[in-house]
């Protein structure tokens, strides 16, 4: 698991008509551009395919929340096309404690 003291937490479903292309989109092109912005450590992506339908999960390690704030992160976020299609919820996270 990261040991990053921030994380941006995206929970993704996707409409079933349009996830093959969205997965190809979001593999191919969005995750490499995020991960490639100023502050961003890493980016990972899971999926679930429990509890009703497929939910996608991406976490991406920050330096800090000033990553969400550069021009580069501004110009790569968001669904475009697919906008209409996604629900998502995004959070960021401070790390509390280590065991």
């Amino acid at each position: 698991m990261s040991t990053a003291e921030w994380l941006f937490v995206v929970d993704v479903t996707v409409a079933a008509e349009v996830e093959h292309e969205w997965n190809a989109w979001y593999d191919d092109e969005h995750l490499p551009a995020i991960a490639a912005c100023p502050g961003v450590l890493s980016a990972d992506r899971y999926v679930s395919d429990t509890g009703g339908g497929r939910r996608y999960l991406t976490l991406y390690a920050l330096e800090g929340p000033a990553a969400l704030d550069t021009a580069e992160f501004r110009a790569a976020r968001g669904w475009y096309r697919f906008t209409p299609h996604v629900q998502a919820t995004v959070r960021l996270y401070h790390h509390r404690s280590r065991r």
